[in-house]
């Protein structure tokens, strides 16, 4: 892709609704990221408000630029890498998988706190520092605020984001979704960190649709040797088809990741969770 005044432009991701790359500014010669979704001018001024309102994502409000016909996006350049699970899971050991979810619980922290709902939290949205200590999101064309009156419509027109959505967001169950629905789609993508598989998978769309509404994933410490019970609970709770009955907030699921990676550091994670699922 050619872009009028950068250059060692790299793609990072694409999809058929977004796309990412890394490029040189030539005025400054400063590091940026670009950024393209499909909705984009449309939802423009909810994106930016969205980007300007997450504390810690950009001390600017990102700017615009027009390439080959395309609106882009131009935002801070964070060094980091795509999100590949089940090659973090072959290669990280389950201090620094745990580690990672807590860097992922923290971004969803963020974005809750100012009462937004990301509503297509996946790994392909997200880069990860090399240290696994932060995480940034990039796409908000899904995003809603939570007293917006449509957060129960499913608007995900991306078929890859079916492995993640949760069962409110597929429009099946009548139920507005929320911060829950994010925390659903968080417990899958941990699944994967830390089984290399998804919990669910299947090749009909509906049939996707049907597992996210009905189907039980098999615990991750039945699946895989050495895996605590306490890190396989937390993932069946945020996995649970009932919101009431997964986490609620990101606060809370952050409390229990750092209590098993303290527990950790000193050679064992406890059984501490009395919740069944």
């Amino acid at each position: 892709m050619d872009i009028l005044d950068y250059k060692d432009i790299k793609l990072i991701h694409a999809s058929f609704n977004f796309s990412l790359w890394e490029a040189c500014r030539i005025k400054d010669n400063k590091r940026v990221l670009l950024q393209r979704n499909a909705l984009f001018p449309k939802e423009r001024s909810k994106e930016l408000d969205f980007f300007s309102l997450v504390d810690g994502f950009q001390s600017s409000l990102p700017t615009i630029v027009e390439a080959d016909g395309q609106t882009l996006l131009v935002l801070e350049y964070f060094n980091g890498q795509t999100l590949p699970l089940q090659n973090l899971f072959a290669s990280t050991n389950i201090a620094e998988k745990i580690k990672i979810c807590i860097s992922l619980a923290k971004l969803l922290e963020k974005i809750h706190d100012n009462k937004i709902i990301h509503n297509h939290f996946a790994p392909y949205n997200i880069l990860l520092s090399a240290d696994f200590e932060e995480a940034r999101i990039f796409d908000f064309s899904n995003a809603s605020f939570y007293n917006e009156q449509n957060q129960h419509n499913s608007r995900i027109n991306d078929s890859t984001f079916l492995s993640y959505i949760s069962p409110e967001l597929t429009g099946k169950v009548g139920k507005l979704a929320d911060y829950r629905s994010d925390l659903y789609s968080l417990g899958v993508m941990f699944y994967e960190l830390f089984s290399g598989v998804s919990p669910f998978y299947s090749e009909d769309p509906y049939q996707m649709i049907h597992f996210h509404l009905a189907k039980r994933p098999v615990p991750l410490n039945e699946l895989i040797n050495g895996i605590p019970e306490s890190l396989s609970q937390i993932v069946q709770k945020l996995l649970n088809k009932d919101q009431e009955s997964r986490y609620q907030t990101a606060i809370g699921l952050r409390y229990d990741l750092e209590r098993c990676h303290n527990e950790l550091k000193n050679g064992f994670i406890e059984s501490f969770f009395n919740w069944k699922p």
